[in-house]
């Protein structure tokens, strides 16, 4: 059971770093450093390779890499600050990492309960706070349901975002 909890984990990552790229390379002319999003983007996508196999070969030993993933992902969220542009920040743009920041709390659950759980979507959280210290309309839930409501209150097809 264990085995399929990491592979559908590796899936998701995937599928994330994919929907990561497309936010960056659309948004990337509107970032105050667009090749740090770039950057960013690289960072993510060998973070991504480097967990899928080192999860795949970790025989029990989980509980630096599970850290170690979290604090990724924490300073990944935190470092939209730099790349992106306060007017996007403030209008409730996804962080850099949008949802791919999910993937290091759903390894803590599965290496270590729902505790472990808990406490990885608390330091993700934290890290949200940091990047967007007031709670708005816009930045209330996560990042991909601002993108999502941004692109519905546009006019857009929330298809299209």
């Amino acid at each position: 059971m264990a085995s399929q909890m990491w592979r559908a984990l590796a899936a998701f990552r995937i599928v994330a770093l994919g929907y990561v790229a497309v936010l960056i390379v659309r948004d990337h002319g509107q970032y105050a450093h667009p090749l740090a999003g770039l950057l960013a983007l690289a960072v993510m996508a060998c973070w991504t390779l480097a967990t899928i196999a080192a999860y795949a070969r970790a025989n029990g030993q989980l509980r630096w890499l599970v850290t170690a993933d979290v604090i990724v992902a924490a300073a990944l969220v935190i470092s939209t600050r730099w790349i992106d542009s306060r007017g996007q920040i403030d209008a409730g743009a996804a962080t850099i990492p949008a949802f791919w920041a999910a993937a290091p709390v759903l390894a803590s659950a599965i290496a270590g309960g729902p505790w472990a759980g808990i406490a990885a979507g608390l330091a993700i959280a934290g890290a949200d706070l940091i990047e967007h210290p007031q709670l708005q309309p816009e930045n209330t839930f996560t990042g991909v349901a601002c993108s999502w409501s941004r692109a519905v209150s546009s006019g857009m097809s929330p298809a299209s975002e």
